[in-house]
């Protein structure tokens, strides 16, 4: 059985993988600027590429470079001047319980039940 096709998706994927990278780059404590990490996250896609290119069935495609910087780019630039989405990326992932239960409140709701 064959594996199904992703041609159709495969710049999506590139596009997003790369924006998440770029804005944890960004977020790295020796990431000052934010034209620093889309110069990082390219130069890495260029080095995927062409790792890419020593895989028997693998290509470079110039495509997937570009999908990646522009992945970068967008995120870089969302996070830096859209505040929102700089909520939207700190917020945690879960509630935290600790802050909500202090260790007094769950002792006196059991010794009182």
């Amino acid at each position: 059985m064959a594996a199904p096709s992703i041609v159709n998706i495969d710049k999506l994927v590139h596009f997003s993988i790369f924006g998440l990278l770029a804005t944890l780059v960004l977020r790295a404590p020796g990431i000052r600027f934010w034209w620093m990490a889309i110069l990082v996250v390219s130069v890495f896609g260029a080095s995927d590429e062409i790792r890419q290119s020593f895989t028997p069935g693998r290509f470079m495609e110039f495509a997937d470079w570009v999908a990646d910087t522009t992945g970068a780019l967008v995120a870089v630039l969302l996070y830096t001047f859209w505040p929102w989405y700089r909520r939207l990326v700190e917020r945690p992932l879960c509630f935290r319980w600790r802050a909500v239960l202090r260790p007094s409140s769950v002792v006196t709701s059991v010794v009182a039940s």
